[in-house]
């Protein structure tokens, strides 16, 4: 046991409570023991891990949920009691606090794809700390919060002390999101437990009736739909989140000023945690508005923090102190920029964004004004006011294309000084290249795969060349630094062979869509045949693969095997017959959308080997661990039910074919 124990020495992740049960402080001892949440560990759990460490590192916020009452068996009499008397205990974070370690603020946040969803608590909780990235798909002057006004509900108060015509519409709201955004993951919230009860009894309730939305409501950790009340809901995040406030008036129309936990000491950080869940939206559903709060009658910082979010849920900016979404420029050099974009045609916005930091110039699409197409960075006090040039010119910029949909332009001074033509016929092409590009992707919505990046730029790039601009436009190549070994850039064939002057599905089109497909599957082989096909028929000028187009593929595949060209492996991926397998997992490469493959494009082949791969990096994997780590190696941001269920199935086969072992909930390698 103690020879184990000193091999997994590296690197465990435990409970503080695990710690102190397993790990006998004689025999393992660790250089240095990290606390993630230290905002909910209490200062006499933390000692036992803390004993074990020569050096310590709390990592938390102390405006999220410090450790309650609310889980300690016995505190809560569920008879009488609810958890509006829930006691609040010191953490070891605040302890670390006063006992003067030495502190170091994370002041990034990029969860929230619109700036709104964190805007809020920018303002009332952090001082306008936090460093927040501008979303290019949103209106600027409108947010992402909803407030939903239900004017007939009542709270039951001194009874079940729940609010069932507000529970009544949020799970009205539930059914309009699984019909109207079904891709999006969903949590709704509700400022009770008692609430969340009538909520969730009526989910059950609509499971019975529409047994259609099963696959909505299967559990899932990480992205699944759960209702819970405030307590329990930290550490989760969602698309979509809902909050149902519950409380409201009584049968008589007596309003208190009781809103439960808030209203309790720490209840400002028990909105804080509630109000920061959501990566795309928020939906407020409430019968009561700001100004039926008396704040005369209340001196809660909860809250007085929930008055404020009410307000801010139904009025937007305005409600805040501070609501400049668009600011004034910064130096003449950008409004000369922009008055350049004016006379090329499209409308243009200074300083877009809510917080420190901020684009300099949005760049509006003419189709649809709510949402920018493009952004122009100059090097203005946003550029210098990073600490460092890896934030300033790479983290930055791959926040804001990765996760915030932003296209960029960067232009200096001295060249729009010394070099203006070409910097304007540069900025033309950028403009107008990303105008084509929103354009197309608009209309490429349907079809298998998204725009690539050389219909991107193909626009901007002509008009570049005809303005025969003086100065080179370099294209910097992604950091592959931080790539495995066993990993290797996806690389997109490039079809040589020119379409013949006929209709893709003629017969006589047979010939040049097999050797076209010959040309993608000797590059991308193992390749699935909705990929070869999505190339070829971008080859061919073509916007959607069809119901025609699919025929016709099918032919040529059938054709190619025939031949002996190709082999079709588990019926759906091309590969050249007589190829060796593939020795590395193919990862997207970031920036080029056509490299990034839907899980079931990926060969069941290709995901072996990176099951395997992992597991030779490590002595075993926790499965859920070893899913999550893979799908962040193949690209995903996040691992819905179909990557699961597609990487989960991968590892069965693997355990089939006594490659893999399942030991409890870990898997191990045994070849």
């Amino acid at each position: 046991m103690p020879g184990l124990l000193q091999q997994l020495k590296p690197c465990l992740m435990m409970s503080p409570l695990s710690v102190s049960q397993f790990l006998d402080p004689d025999v393992l001892r660790f250089d240095c023991v990290i606390f993630d949440e230290a905002s909910q560990i209490c200062s006499e759990d933390a000692v036992s891990a803390i004993y074990r460490g020569k050096q310590v590192v709390i990592c938390g916020d102390k405006m999220q949920l410090p450790p309650t009452s609310f889980f300690k068996q016995g505190d809560v009499d569920d008879d009488v009691a609810s958890d509006e008397d829930v006691a609040v205990f010191e953490s070891i974070l605040a302890e670390a606090e006063t006992a003067g370690f030495m502190p170091r603020q994370l002041t990034w946040h990029y969860r929230s794809a619109h700036e709104s969803l964190i805007a809020f608590s920018n303002e009332r909780f952090y001082n306008y700390s936090l460093v927040t990235f501008p979303s290019s798909a949103s209106n600027a002057e409108e947010t992402a919060v909803r407030f939903c006004h239900v004017s007939n509900g009542v709270y039951d108060r001194g009874g079940k002390r729940q609010n069932v015509v507000e529970a009544d519409r949020v799970v009205q709201l539930v059914l309009e999101h699984i019909e109207k955004w079904p891709e999006r993951s969903l949590g709704v919230v509700a400022f009770s437990t008692q609430q969340a009860d009538a909520i969730q009894n009526r989910v059950e309730l609509l499971q019975k009736q529409r047994r259609d939305l099963a696959w909505f409501f299967a559990e899932e950790r990480l992205n699944g739909f759960f209702v819970k009340n405030l307590e329990r809901v930290q550490g989760d995040e969602r698309d979509h989140i809902m909050f149902s406030i519950g409380y409201g008036r009584d049968r008589n129309g007596s309003l208190t000023m009781n809103f439960g936990p808030v209203g309790k000491p720490g209840g400002e950080k028990r909105l804080n945690v509630a109000v920061t869940r959501a990566r795309q939206q928020v939906t407020v559903v409430s019968s009561i508005r700001a100004s039926d709060i008396d704040l005369d009658r209340v001196s809660s910082a909860g809250v007085l923090g929930l008055h404020k979010y009410l307000d801010f849920a139904e009025r937007g900016y305005v409600a805040l102190d501070q609501h400049g979404v668009l600011g004034d420029y910064e130096s003449p050099f950008e409004e000369d920029v922009a008055g350049v974009i004016r006379s090329l045609g499209y409308s243009v916005f200074p300083q877009v964004g809510v917080s420190s930091f901020r684009i300099d110039l949005g760049v509006v699409d003419p189709a649809d004004p709510g949402r920018f197409i493009l952004g122009v960075e100059c090097d203005g006090a946003t550029y210098h006011s990073a600490y460092t040039a890896r934030d300033r010119d790479r983290l930055r910029q791959e926040i804001l294309e990765r996760k915030m949909g932003w296209q960029l332009h960067r232009i200096w001074s001295p060249d729009w000084v010394q070099r203006r033509s070409s910097e304007i016929s540069r900025l033309q092409a950028a403009i107008e290249g990303a105008h084509l590009a929103a354009t197309t992707r608009d209309r490429a919505e349907a079809t298998t795969e998204p725009l690539t990046a050389q219909d991107v730029h193909q626009v901007g790039a002509s008009i570049a060349e005809e303005a025969n601009a003086e100065t080179s436009i370099h294209i910097i190549e992604p950091d592959q630094s931080g790539a495995q070994s066993w990993t290797e850039p996806y690389e997109v064939a490039v079809i040589r062979r020119a379409p013949l002057q006929c209709e893709f599905h003629e017969p006589r089109a047979l010939g040049c869509l097999a050797d076209m497909a010959m040309e993608v599957v000797s590059i991308e082989g193992p390749v699935h045949k909705a990929i070869v096909s999505s190339r070829l028929a971008r080859r061919w000028n073509l916007e959607r693969v069809g119901n025609r187009m699919v025929g016709a593929m099918e032919s040529v595949f059938r054709t190619l095997s025939r031949r002996g060209n190709i082999d079709m492996v588990d019926g759906e991926f091309c590969t050249l017959r007589g190829a060796s397998p593939r020795g590395k997992l193919r990862t997207p490469v970031p920036g080029r959308v056509e490299t990034f493959r839907n899980i079931d494009h990926i060969s069941t082949d290709e995901i072996s080997l990176g099951v395997r791969s992992l597991l030779q990096e490590a002595i075993s994997f926790e499965e859920d661990q070893l899913i999550v780590q893979l799908a962040r190696v193949l690209g995903y941001d996040r691992t819905g039910s179909t990557i699961r269920s597609r990487l989960g199935e991968t590892v069965d086969r693997l355990v089939d074919a006594r490659q893999v072992a399942r030991e409890g909930n870990r898997v191990v390698l045994l070849v």
